[in-house]
């Protein structure tokens, strides 16, 4: 399955633990939870649970995630990566 493939079904959550699904699925507006210290902590477009109950709790849709979906956001992101590629 490709990521297009996901992108198709129109998911109501895509959730992971550190994976770079999070920052491929917001490009395109659907809703991103990551668990603990990730890549994306520091940005806005995917929510990042920092306790269990939390992340659980989205993912039963007891509570909803916060996602920025400013492309600038995730533009930001790979800039900040490629800077960093260069150290």
């Amino acid at each position: 399955v490709s990521n297009l493939n996901v992108i198709q079904l129109k998911p109501d959550l895509i959730a992971t633990a550190r994976g770079t699904v999070c920052l491929e699925m917001a490009y395109f507006g659907i809703p991103t939870v990551a668990l603990f210290d990730n890549l994306y902590t520091r940005f806005s477009f995917t929510h990042t649970c920092f306790d269990k109950a939390t992340y659980f709790a989205i993912l039963k849709g007891e509570q909803h995630p916060v996602n920025n979906y400013d492309k600038r956001n995730i533009y930001s992101f790979y800039y900040h990566y490629f800077q960093l590629s260069f150290i």
